[in-house]
C-alpha cells in the first residue's frame, strides 16, 4: 500500500489488488485460494484505502510518498521520481527505490510480530508471533504508529493491542474492539463489508458483493 501526501490537500491511501484463479480446497467447507490475492484488501477498504491499477494516476509532482510493504512491481521508476520524498517502510527495500528513499525503516513480517487482520467477510482476527524478529527491527504497527505520531496522530504504540485500541477509537468500523475480545475466533465489524474483486480471466476483475 501507498499513503500519498499532497501537502495542503491532504493524504490519500492506495493499494493494488493482484488476483488470480479462485481454487477451493475439495473437502473443506468455504476454504480456498481465493482470487484476490491481498491478505487485508478488506481492512484497507474499510479504512478508506483507494484500489488503483497505476500509480501514475494518483501519484503527482512533489507529493510525499510512504511506501508500505509493496514490492513495486511493475511501477514505473519515473513514476517513483515524481515523489519529492520518498519513504519506506516494510521488510524488503524494493530494487526500485533501493538508493532513491529518502527514509526506509525495516519491520518484522507476520511471523515474527503479533497483530490483526480483516478477512473478505469483515472478521478482525489475531496473528500471534512465531518466532523473533532479527535484531532491532520493530512490528509494522510500531514503526507506523511512530510516524503517525510525528504527524501529530497519536503517541504510538507499545502492544498489538494499544494499536487495535487506537483503531477501534478512530474508525467506525471498528468501533467497540478489544484485542482480548477478540479471542482467537475474532469479531465482525458494523456495518457493510466492502466489495471484493473476483478475478475473471487473464487479468481481469469485477467487483461482486461478499456474502
Amino acid at each position: 500500500s501507498q499513503i500519498i501526501d499532497k501537502g495542503g490537500e491532504g493524504s490519500i491511501g492506495v493499494f493494488r489488488v493482484p488476483t488470480g484463479r479462485e481454487d477451493a480446497l475439495p473437502g473443506v467447507k468455504d476454504l480456498s485460494l481465493r482470487a484476490e490475492r491481498v491478505p487485508n484488501g478488506t481492512g484497507a477498504r474499510l479504512l478508506g484505502f483507494r484500489e488503483i491499477d497505476d500509480l501514475a494516476d494518483v501519484l503527482r509532482d512533489g507529493d510525499t510518498l510512504l511506501i508500505a510493504d509493496e514490492s513495486l512491481d511493475g511501477i514505473d521508476i519515473a513514476v517513483l521520481a515524481r515523489a519529492s520524498k520518498t519513504i519506506v517502510v516494510g521488510t524488503t527495500l524494493p530494487d526500485e527505490v533501493r538508493g532513491a528513499a529518502d527514509v526506509a525503516l525495516p519491520t518484522a513480517t507476520f511471523a515474527e510480530e503479533d497483530g490483526t487482520w480483516t478477512n473478505l467477510r469483515g472478521r478482525v482476527q489475531r496473528f500471534l508471533q512465531a518466532k523473533q524478529a532479527p535484531g532491532q527491527v520493530r512490528p509494522s504497527w510500531s514503526v507506523l504508529g511512530d510516524l503517525a505520531a510525528t504527524r501529530g496522530a497519536g503517541q504510538g504504540y507499545f502492544t498489538a493491542s494499544e494499536a487495535l485500541d487506537a483503531l477501534a477509537e478512530r474508525a467506525a468500523p471498528f468501533a467497540g474492539m478489544d484485542y482480548d475480545r477478540l479471542g482467537l475466533r475474532g469479531l465482525v465489524v458494523q456495518g457493510d463489508v466492502p466489495l471484493s474483486y473476483t478475478a475473471l480471466g487473464a487479468g481481469r476483475a469485477v467487483r461482486e458483493g461478499v456474502a
